[in-house]
């Protein structure tokens, strides 16, 4: 599972695609991708199920927008981007802080420890 950060006005729960800075490791079709909103949010907002994913070079992004007819911008001093479809989205019933997941705000699409999902998982499904 991983964790992948974008900006709140990237964000939407609509969206199909979600853009974000590429870490170590890229998630295949069918990993779960929580979904962590930066500044001024700073939390887990939801998650998702990988679909496509595409790795590409930040100068070569817009090209790649354009053959999908979308549009958005990143703003990242990372090399690479990943591109993610996302498919059956769950919103969180409540947004889950890193500082209650006992984590350093995510920069970068990152693989997250069995600790964290657990975390997750109760906070995110709690109705409390």
């Amino acid at each position: 599972m991983y964790i992948a950060p974008t900006r709140p006005r990237n964000w939407s729960s609509d969206l199909q695609y979600l853009l974000t800075p590429l870490g170590t490791q890229a998630p295949q079709p069918d990993d779960t991708i929580y979904i962590y909103l930066t500044r001024p949010v700073s939390a887990v907002v939801g998650r998702a199920k990988a679909g496509v994913v595409f790795i590409v070079p930040r100068d070569k992004l817009p090209m790649l927008l354009a053959k999908l007819g979308l549009t958005s911008s990143i703003d990242t001093k990372m090399r690479y981007v990943a591109l993610i479809e996302l498919r059956e989205y769950i919103q969180c019933r409540r947004s889950v802080s890193y500082k209650k997941l006992g984590i350093r705000p995510p920069t970068t699409l990152r693989k997250i420890s069995k600790k964290t999902i657990e975390t997750l998982e109760e906070i995110c499904s709690s109705n409390d």
